[in-house]
Order: C-alpha cells, then sequence, then structure tokens
C-alpha cells in the first residue's frame, strides 16, 4: 500500500509540474516567439561537451568503487553496465536502475550488495555535493561549515544506529572504502555540480543575465538536489524544470527561465545517449580486446 501511494505521489507531481510549466508557455507565449534561438546553438555544443567530462568521471568513480567493494579486478563491463543503467534512469526511475546495477552484478556471478552500495554511495555523495553548493550560495562559507558538521554528527548517528540493526552486516562495504577515495570521489561530485552549472551559466548568459558562475551554481544544485529528492519520479521528471524555473524567474521571467530549463533537459538526454553510447562502446572494446586492471 505504501509504495502504491508512494508512486500516486511521484506521477502527481509530475502531473502538477507539467501543468505548470504548460501554464507558463501559454502565458509567455508571445515573449517567446521574440526569442533568437540560433544563440543558444554555441553554448549547447560547449554544454554538451563539458556533459561528457562530467559523465566520464562519475562513471569512473562509480565502476573502479563497484570493483573495490566486491574486492574483483574492473574492466570494460563495469563501464558497460553503468552506461546502460544509467540510460534506464530516465525511465522507470532510480530504485529501478539501482536494482538493475545489482542484478547484472549477482548473475555475472560477483557482488549485488557492492553494486548496490556503490549507487547508494553516488546518489549520497551527489546529493551532499548539491547541498554544500546550496549552502554556500545562500549562506556562503560559514553555511557550509555549519552543514558540513551537522552531516559529520548526522552520519555518526546514523552509523551508530545501522550497527545495531539486524543485517548490519551486510553493509559494512560502505565503511571498507579508503578516505582517501572518498573525499576523491567527493570532490568528483562537487565537480560534476559546477561542471552542471557552468552549462546552465552559458545558455543563460545567452540571454544576457546578470549571473556569475557562482551565482548560478548554487540555483542549478537546488533545483538537482530538489529532483533527487524525488526517488520515484523517473529523472525527478518536471520537477527539475519546475524548481529551475521558479529559482531563475525573477531574473530572467518565467518564460525565459522554463526554455532554459526545458533546453538543459534535452541537452542532458541528447548527452546521455551520446556520451553514454560512446562509453559504452568503449566498455565493449575494454572488455574484448584488453585485459582488466585490478582495484
Amino acid at each position: 500500500m505504501q509504495r502504491k501511494w508512494n508512486r500516486w505521489l511521484g506521477w502527481g507531481a509530475v502531473l502538477f509540474s507539467l501543468v505548470f510549466m504548460g501554464v507558463i508557455l501559454w502565458k509567455s507565449a508571445a515573449q517567446l516567439r521574440e526569442l533568437a534561438w540560433r544563440q543558444f546553438m554555441g553554448p549547447a555544443a560547449i554544454g554538451l561537451v563539458l556533459y561528457g567530462v562530467s559523465l566520464a568521471a562519475q562513471a569512473l568513480v562509480w565502476t573502479v568503487l563497484a570493483a573495490k567493494l566486491s574486492a574483483s579486478p574492473w574492466g570494460g563491463w563495469d563501464i558497460q553496465v553503468y552506461c546502460t543503467t544509467h540510460l534506464t534512469r530516465r525511465l522507470p526511475g532510480l530504485p529501478w536502475y539501482m536494482a538493475g546495477r545489482a542484478l547484472a552484478y549477482r548473475e555475472q556471478g560477483r557482488s549485488g550488495e557492492a553494486a548496490l552500495a556503490a549507487s547508494l554511495f553516488e546518489w549520497g555523495g551527489m546529493f551532499i555535493a548539491a547541498v554544500f553548493w546550496a549552502a554556500l550560495g545562500q549562506w556562503g562559507w560559514e553555511g557550509v561549515l555549519v552543514v558540513l558538521l551537522a552531516s559529520v554528527i548526522l552520519l555518526t548517528l546514523l552509523s551508530l544506529i545501522w550497527r545495531r540493526l539486524p543485517g548490519a552486516k551486510k553493509w559494512q562495504l560502505l565503511v571498507r572504502m579508503p578516505v582517501g577515495w572518498l573525499l576523491l570521489a567527493i570532490f568528483v561530485y562537487l565537480g560534476a555540480w559546477l561542471l552542471g552549472g557552468e552549462i546552465l551559466y552559458l545558455l543563460t548568459r545567452s540571454l544576457e543575465m546578470g549571473l556569475s558562475l557562482f551565482d548560478i551554481t548554487p540555483l542549478w544544485a537546488l533545483g538537482g538536489g530538489a529532483s533527487m529528492m524525488m526517488i520515484f519520479v523517473p529523472a525527478g521528471l518536471g520537477i527539475r524544470e519546475m524548481t529551475l524555473t521558479f529559482l531563475l524567474g525573477p531574473y530572467l521571467g518565467e518564460g525565459r527561465a522554463l526554455v532554459i530549463a526545458l533546453l538543459l533537459r534535452i541537452l542532458f538526454t541528447v548527452g546521455d545517449l551520446m556520451w553514454g553510447g560512446m562509453f559504452w562502446w568503449v566498455g565493449w572494446m575494454l572488455a574484448h580486446h584488453l585485459t582488466p586492471n585490478t582495484p
């Protein structure tokens, strides 16, 4: 029953956001007809390159992390699993693509728990990085320090509670990772949000929006972080666009803000198909022609 309510709540949020965007497009139709759409072509092309860099870094972190946790060599097959499941994240949603990774590893005779633990770490790392950027934008470095301190206290308490729960040994994988590797992974996730902010900055700069990269990145982190919380909605469908429209509206106007949000969705979808397909092919080449490395 709870799963049913979660599903209905998620799709209800999608419906609301789609109606919200439809109303804005209808009200802003005259203004949007005046836009010079060609001005977005250059920034979109650069954005695709930046998205490829971000996706490659995230894929490398997850691939090596899953190998370390499962104590097995990493290779092209791991890259293929990441790329395939990353594409399926668009549909049906986050819990299912995580389960798909675990199932793929289990069918290969490897640790499905390791793949799931790596995916949970990836989601948690990206979310913490989003909170970092959002706090920096809202409260400056003082706010970041408060968030970090609160995060350490919360994680410590959760760890103490977790160890007392039945079946906790299964998740000891999450505490077996070297601290240096954890810091490197978090650095990559912080960089991923910064690259996303750069893409959004390039698009908004075409409309002469008077904000810098470090003004835009926290807004992007807020919008993306909000969509991450809707875990039962495929890739935050509509939630991110609605949130970004609300955040960018005071600077661009609602109509143009929604156009930017929709362009960002299209750019990321094209990037997933283009770069995901290319990295999958690289993984296939590694799996069939090169000897895998060891973690």
